[in-house]
């Protein structure tokens, strides 16, 4: 693998970025450290010793039951496993949302907190859900951009580093206006017009006309809406209509094919 990485550039260009990423990774992990600590005190501050229930096998519901009901039928009062009793406690539920494993179980656990030694009721705690999503979309998504903008910066810098060891701003631009010229293909075609006034004007219509690829763009963004509106238990009539409109949208993309075949030719 090391001479395979020695051979080609492309893979020597991520192996520096990755090895010149560790300073910013670190400065980024202590940042997330930071806002994680935060977060996690916010946490506490919520649901601390607030997530507690009963464990009993012949309890068909741990709700609505407190800790003497629960210690009277000679159950054991525990909590949750996810909690934030404590920082680190916080620290690893907030890693769990992080990971997105589970993190539906947390959720569910959280909303159904009260108060210590009472007892999960159910969806008691609603705007929990909104700390909960929160903590989801900075852990989950805006810290691990975070990761990805660190690498991609330095495995820019690396491969502007790359390109200036050997050759000058000139000589690259040089460079990439050769390969643009190389790799272009002439479109002979786009020159020639189509035999017989129907052809010539669906042929003008579709290549030198903008409205026509516009009323396809919004047919397209319909099709694409009336997908998103399906849902479980739909009711039959909605379900016919929509798929009266999916019917009426195939016929456009069908009529837009044959018009295409017809005035621009099987290969244009």
């Amino acid at each position: 693998p090391l001479r395979f990485i020695s051979r080609n550039q492309n893979m020597k260009l991520v192996v520096i970025a990755l090895l010149e990423s560790f300073g910013g990774i670190a400065n980024v992990l202590i940042v997330i450290g930071l806002c994680w600590v935060m977060i996690g005190i916010l946490g506490i501050n919520f649901v601390s010793n607030k997530m507690g229930y009963c464990s009993l096998a012949s309890l068909s519901s741990p709700y609505h039951v407190n800790r003497p009901s629960c210690l009277a039928r000679g159950g054991r009062w525990v909590n949750y496993p996810w909690n934030m009793d404590d920082i680190s406690s916080a620290m690893l539920s907030i890693f769990v949302f992080a990971t997105l494993e589970g993190w539906n179980d947390l959720v569910y656990s959280y909303v159904d907190s009260t108060e210590k030694h009472h007892g999960p009721v159910f969806e008691n705690r609603m705007t929990m859900l909104s700390y909960n999503l929160s903590v989801i979309y900075l852990s989950a998504f805006f810290f691990v951009d975070l990761f990805v903008g660190v690498v991609f910066l330095n495995y820019v810098l690396a491969e502007i580093k790359a390109r200036n060891v050997d050759i000058t701003s000139d000589q690259l631009r040089w460079i990439n206006v050769q390969k643009k010229v190389v790799k272009a293909i002439p479109d002979y075609f786009a020159f020639v017009s189509p035999e017989g006034a129907n052809r010539k004007r669906a042929y003008h219509m579709l290549r030198y006309r903008n409205y026509f690829d516009n009323f396809i763009m919004l047919v397209i963004f319909g099709n694409i809406i009336t997908m998103c509106m399906t849902y479980d238990g739909q009711s039959v009539e909605h379900e016919e209509t929509l798929k009266q409109f999916n019917y009426g949208f195939v016929l456009i993309f069908l009529l837009e094919c044959v018009l295409k075949i017809y005035g621009l030719g099987l290969y244009p």
